[in-house]
């Protein structure tokens, strides 16, 4: 678990920035082309992200994307998500990707992101 600095202080965000790690990461493509179809129609890709809950009471999480380690990242969620996964279907093969999840109080208010999390799609 990563420590926070001394001056961040023992705010509820402060704590629930800690705790969220990405656990699970995976790349997919489509399963439902027919094999003619494969041959004439790209194979669609998505990232299935999963992440631990925080300890603190949240309303919801938000997930970031970036094509650069370390950010900076793009928000993909419109409004907080209040399950601990998200896909992403926005993905394109042959990229690399990488996630990061804010947590979100009833007040709005953010968290830093969490750990980041890299995805590789493959190519068609």
């Amino acid at each position: 678990m990563a420590r926070l600095p001394q001056d961040v202080g023992r705010t509820a965000l402060g704590i629930i920035c800690s705790l969220l790690l990405i656990q699970a990461l995976s790349a997919s493509h489509g399963d439902n082309l027919k094999p003619s179809d494969a041959q004439t129609a790209p194979q669609p890709h998505s990232v299935d992200l999963k992440w631990k809950a925080s300890v603190s009471r949240v309303a919801g999480y938000n997930v970031y994307r970036s094509e650069t380690d370390g950010g900076p990242y793009l928000k993909l969620t419109s409004a907080p998500v209040r399950t601990t996964n998200y896909t992403d279907r926005s993905v394109q093969s042959g990229h690399i990707y990488f996630y990061a999840v804010t947590a979100v109080d009833s007040k709005g208010k953010e968290s830093i992101h969490s750990s980041q999390a890299k995805a590789s799609i493959p190519s068609p």
